[in-house]
């Protein structure tokens, strides 16, 4: 998945399976905050029971841009057995 703010409403998520593009998001937000919680993928923690991701998530990273559509296919192409 990756957050876009300068991209136009519908378009500032996208969302990637196996390096192909799978949907684009609407987000108001055109930026992402700074804060000092912790980061949490695959669940979302609440105060009751947390809710958890229901599949596989493989190489989770964190960039500080956003990244285009071809790196994240060379990303994804350069983790794969030959």
């Amino acid at each position: 998945m990756v957050f876009d703010g300068s991209l136009p409403l519908g378009q500032r998520v996208r969302l990637y399976v196996n390096g192909t593009p799978d949907g684009e998001f609407a987000l108001a937000a055109t930026t992402v905050l700074e804060f000092e919680s912790p980061l949490y993928v695959g669940c979302l923690p609440l105060s009751g029971p947390a809710q958890e991701f229901a599949g596989k998530i493989d190489k989770a990273a964190l960039w500080t841009r956003a990244l285009s559509a071809d790196e994240v296919l060379t990303l994804y192409a350069g983790t794969q057995p030959l």
